[in-house]
């Protein structure tokens, strides 16, 4: 009987340090420039008041698949792990950089494991997109990304 683990963000703020693009109260987020309201490894000076959408509605892969080992958290693997659909259909986790120098150790962990688990991937580098899993999900992202592969 495996022991199910509780995961939280506690001191972690990756998703709100400018790693992943949004709009808060009509002020932009994006790779560079933080949410206005976060303060890092503290959180959001207005917690009470933050808007359902994206703040209260965000996931976390991490926080919420058991696959992904502690280890994991963004705030230790410079990584955020999303789950998102293409084509309103196809399900897939994408690793986000949320570090200017991210851990490769855990970017190989999530490609392996993704693969061997014939999950959907999609991963960054250098501004180029990768990915691997069903034929499906390969001709969509090809399809998404213009045939640049």
């Amino acid at each position: 009987m495996s022991e199910t683990i509780s995961k939280n963000c506690n001191s972690c703020t990756k998703c709100c340090e400018g790693w992943l693009p949004a709009n808060i109260r009509g002020h932009q987020m994006y790779k560079g420039k933080p949410c206005v309201f976060i303060q890092k490894d503290i959180g959001c000076i207005d917690y009470d008041n933050r808007p359902i959408n994206p703040c209260q509605r965000f996931e976390c892969e991490w926080i919420i698949n058991d696959m992904y080992p502690e280890w994991m958290k963004p705030s230790n693997s410079g990584y955020i792990i999303l789950s998102k659909t293409i084509n309103n259909s196809i399900r897939y986790h994408t690793l986000v950089e949320d570090s200017d120098e991210p851990d490769y150790k855990a970017m190989s962990w999530f490609i392996f494991n993704g693969i061997k688990n014939k999950l959907n991937i999609a991963w960054e580098i250098e501004n180029s997109y990768w990915w691997a899993g069903s034929d499906e999900f390969y001709d969509a992202m090809l399809k998404q990304h213009n045939g640049d592969k």
